[in-house]
């Protein structure tokens, strides 16, 4: 799979020394991220309070835009006493702060989560007739946010750095049925190995730390990212530069990222974040976390330059050009710790944080939620979890008792073993080394940062799902953003052994939230068995519709739409490391993700694009003096948790389509195939 002869590491290294005739030249020639004149008017470290200056002006911007494309949905709605003028105008006379803050987050889970999560972001597109007739269009263009991480993280990024194209037209960009893992020449749809690894080597070449992220980003590019070579030119502060950017035709994206520290506990020579370390995020504007041992943001723009307590440790060697596309693309899906401790573990290793019980170290007591919450996370693990952190597939209903998740989880043994093993023959990097992605830290020497961050030269990045949260909700919950609804895409294919979902994640970020000092607001969320009993795995539920089951308790807390990926008219469970897609899949996936949205084009639910219209724009009556119709009331009667948990133990999560039950896998595959 692998080979870099020692001739291509001499050429490598001659062209680090390129000449610099100009920023984009050099962009565009080289991986290697340049050194420039520092700027004079950067803040360059801001704390976290209240929203980044840019990010505050461009959602203020951004609202009455939403408010014309929310005036256009709710018009399509049939809302029964419910007058949709009164109600824009009364948001209109607040100045447009009473606009709904909406968004929507995609979860982890490889291509799963990608391309069903790109599905159901184009069932809410207005651009698409089909949603207009179905009469969910038009919600995509009434958010504020996206968010995603490593497989979310892919539509998420590539639908911004690509000037927010519509679904069909993204996936003719993105070619999705060629494979970008086995490549032999090197084409404008894909790069080989070699010359990937060469293309990293001028980075390491101009004296950055490179590793597994530098190379599945920069493959992953050639699918994901516009622009010769792989979108190699591309960063992800430049979206902000884009036309429909500027004129607020998208929303603004938010990659959630983990990371390690000194403390975390280490399995095989690797560290494993715990839940409650810190959570960073990158979007156009800025890069940082909003609390936790680092609490504060730098420029995306000027990542990578050394920070000593919040100024440039020389001011003629800024570093642009480091957050490149490419980067936070493998950043966002480096998983190698997880898949390597799975491989070499034969997958009986736990490798999330979220079911480690190691409390020892002094910053996981600082930053560990209260014991009853402890508690709490723990017996839920123990009673309804394997020791690798699946759903139990209890005999009482499993179809299939020895069912086992591990080839679907696990990385190709082969391929974890070349890729370390070329790390070490070309570059003489070790496991540690290559195993997460290394960022400059612009938080050194800051008396707001743990002792830890005031003296680590690097911070070392991981897939956020490593730390419990595969949902990308941190970001959008942060008090500053004022959320007041939020569409949770599942698709991180956690219930064995059918690889459908459990409402872990959701349940993970519920307890964070209410851990977090103060509170984060969020809704109450009930034990992933309750998920599983009441079938909230394959029919959307609203959570926080009662104030009171909330953190804050109070309408401050946003509601919170758990969709996950199911079998409405396809069966999606596929493997997520399926490194080729065929047309005929996408447009399966696709059909499937829109059934779901839709609800089978209201065959199954007539009301639920009503009830969906309702919840986009519960938070908000309160505050122009308006009360919820009784059309409104009613719904949130069928489709909103009531507070009630089932906690007997679940069944396995065997789903049947919900437009065909009789219908099984091996018939439906027979014509199919995935």
């Amino acid at each position: 799979m692998f080979s870099l002869p020692v001739r291509i590491l001499l050429a490598a290294a001659a062209i680090g020394r390129y000449a610099r005739p100009s920023t984009e030249e050099a962009l565009s020639s080289s991986y290697a991220p340049i050194e420039v004149q520092c700027p004079q008017d950067v803040e360059w470290i801001r704390p976290a309070r209240g929203l980044n200056r840019k990010e505050a002006e461009w959602v203020q911007a951004h609202k009455p835009f939403v408010l014309d494309a929310l005036k256009g949905y709710l018009s399509r709605l049939e809302l029964k006493d419910f007058d949709v003028d009164y109600y824009v105008k009364a948001v209109q006379a607040s100045n447009y702060s009473h606009v709904p803050v909406m968004g929507l987050a995609i979860s982890g889970g490889g291509s799963t989560s990608a391309f069903t999560g790109t599905g159901a972001l184009r069932a809410l597109d207005a651009r698409l007739e089909a949603s207009i007739t179905q009469r969910t269009g038009g919600l995509l263009q009434s958010l504020t946010y996206t968010s995603g991480l490593s497989g979310g993280a892919w539509p998420v990024t590539s639908f911004a750095v690509n000037n927010f194209p519509t679904a069909d037209e993204i996936v003719d960009i993105w070619r999705p049925e060629i494979s970008r893992v086995d490549v032999g020449d090197s084409t404008q749809n894909g790069a080989n190995s070699s010359d990937i690894f060469l293309q990293i080597s001028e980075k390491a070449e101009a004296g950055f730390s490179i590793g597994v992220a530098d190379y599945l980003g920069r493959a992953w590019a050639y699918e994901f990212v516009p622009g010769a070579n792989g979108g190699l030119s591309s960063t992800f502060s430049s979206i902000a530069n884009l036309e429909n950017f500027l004129n607020h035709q998208m929303p603004y994206p938010i990659i959630q990222l983990g990371a390690i520290s000194n403390s975390d506990k280490e399995i095989l020579g690797l560290k494993l974040p715990y839940a409650n370390d810190p959570i960073y995020e990158i979007t156009p504007y800025e890069f940082g976390s909003w609390s936790g041992a680092v609490s504060g943001f730098t420029p995306s723009q000027w990542l990578g330059t050394q920070l000593n307590n919040a100024k440039p440790a020389n001011e003629s060697a800024c570093v642009f050009g480091f957050d490149r596309s490419s980067f936070v693309l493998g950043a966002a899906g480096d998983a190698f710790t997880f898949w390597y401790i799975q491989d070499k573990s034969n997958d009986t290793l736990a490798p999330f944080s979220k079911r480690s019980k190691d409390k020892s170290s002094s910053l996981a007591r600082r930053y560990l939620p209260p014991s009853d919450v402890v508690d709490e996370m723990e017996d839920t693990f123990e009673k309804y979890f394997d020791p690798i952190g699946n759903l139990n597939p209890f005999s009482k209903g499993s179809k299939d008792e020895s069912a086992s998740l591990a080839k679907r989880y696990l990385f190709p043994s082969d391929v974890i073993d070349e890729i370390v093993d070329a790390f070490q023959e070309y570059f003489n990097l070790s496991l540690s080394d290559i195993a997460y992605s290394s960022i400059p830290n612009p938080f050194a020497g800051l008396s707001t940062s743990s002792p830890e961050f005031q003296a680590a030269e690097q911070i070392k990045i991981v897939d956020a799902s490593e730390g419990g949260q595969t949902i990308p909700l941190w970001g959008q919950i942060q008090s500053a953003r004022e959320s007041s609804f939020i569409i949770a895409w599942d698709a991180a294919s956690d219930a064995t052994p059918y690889n459908w979902n459990t409402g872990t994640d959701l349940y993970d970020t519920y307890l964070q939230a209410s851990a977090a000092d103060p509170k984060l607001p969020f809704p109450v969320i009930p034990p992933p068995a309750t998920f599983v009993n009441r079938q909230y795995t394959n029919t959307p539920v609203l959570f926080g519709c009662d104030t009171t089951l909330t953190t804050t308790r109070d309408s401050k807390s946003p509601l919170v739409l758990y969709l996950a990926n199911a079998p409405y008219s396809a069966y999606t469970n596929y493997s997520y490391t399926q490194s080729a897609v065929s047309r005929e899949q996408m447009n399966e996936i696709f059909v499937n993700s829109f059934d779901l949205v839709t609800q089978g084009n209201s065959t199954i639910n007539k009301d639920w694009p009503t009830c969906l219209g309702c919840a986009t724009i519960d938070r908000s009556l309160e505050k122009v003096g308006m009360k919820r119709a009784e059309q409104c009331e009613e719904c949130f009667e069928k489709y909103c948790w009531d507070g009630k948990e089932d906690n007997a133990n679940p069944l396995v999560v065997d789903l049947a389509l919900k437009l065909d039950p009789s219908l099984g896998f091996a018939e439906w595959n027979m014509t199919h195939p995935f």
